[in-house]
């Protein structure tokens, strides 16, 4: 029997693997049906790497949604039938090592495409004068990838320890999720109490204490999707517009959440190995 074929079919003979595909080619539909909204506007202009920028939003709950159905795969324990089952013809290592790759090459697959048609369908409907520079969208695409690494490590380290499958989802979109809102608010009010809730909303991380602590969190290698639809002009520019938002453009951006991103993604892998191994049933 092959594990490969074990684990496709039970995302895919159920409701969670078109899920997954439904959710991620809406992302596309709805940055490409804002930009056409916002294209036939007199007076506006809408080009095809702001429809990028959409998609980079709108495919972040896609993300949750992939990462909340990937740990309750990786929490096969709560199982019994299914734990058996597996572990009695397959080694732990090749169980978790199928699981995680799987559900990353799900992730990182299903991103790219509904990028791909974003991308392909923007050239087409909207203006396409400013081309976009390929060194930025592949150094954004790392942080991409950096991300759903993270992700998936998380998510192995929560179904290590939690046994069970809502505990785990939970868990793992609290960490995710929760860590960011929560840092949010506390910048909010940081600022609220130092009277500076004025600034612009790009500056509140130069002066906000919370959030220059808050740059270090792996997760935030999500931000580096701003760099996938830098054009010609911005490059010159120095700066890029994300969503109506100026940003100065610095390669070093979000390089923080990447460092500890590549440091502590093994460090939750081996913990995580060292609960499953030790684990009964």
């Amino acid at each position: 029997m092959n594990l490969w074929k074990t684990e496709l079919l039970y995302v895919f003979r159920s409701w969670r693997g078109w899920t997954l595909v439904g959710v991620f080619l809406l992302a596309a539909i709805l940055s490409i049906s804002l930009g056409l909204l916002i294209h036939r506007q007199p007076d506006s202009v809408f080009s095809y790497d702001e429809s990028l920028d959409w998609y980079a939003a709108f495919s972040w709950p896609a993300m949750l949604i992939l990462l909340g159905i990937a740990a309750a795969g990786l929490a096969f324990d709560s199982n019994r039938e299914l734990s058996i089952f597996l572990r009695l013809r397959f080694s732990l290592l090749a169980i978790l090592r199928v699981k995680v790759l799987v559900y990353f090459a799900l992730g990182t697959l299903l991103w790219l495409t509904g990028f791909l048609l974003t991308f392909i369908a923007g050239i087409f409907l909207f203006d396409s004068t400013n081309p976009i520079l390929i060194q930025w969208t592949l150094w954004g695409l790392l942080f991409v990838v950096t991300n759903f690494v993270f992700s998936i490590a998380v998510i192995t380290f929560t179904g290590a320890v939690f046994k069970g499958a809502v505990a785990s989802v939970l868990v793992a979109l609290a960490v995710l999720l929760g860590i960011p809102l929560i840092a949010g608010l506390l910048i909010f009010l940081e600022l609220l109490i130092r009277d500076l809730t004025d600034l612009p909303l790009v500056e509140w991380e130069e002066v906000s204490y919370v959030a220059r602590t808050l740059l270090w969190w792996p997760a935030g290698t999500y931000d580096g999707t701003l760099f996938l639809g830098v054009t010609k002009a911005e490059a010159s520019a120095g700066h890029v517009i994300v969503l109506g938002n100026y940003v100065e453009l610095d390669t070093w951006y979000r390089i923080k959440p990447l460092i500890t991103s590549i440091l502590s993604t093994p460090a939750l892998i081996a913990y995580a190995w060292h609960r499953y191994s030790r684990r009964e049933i």
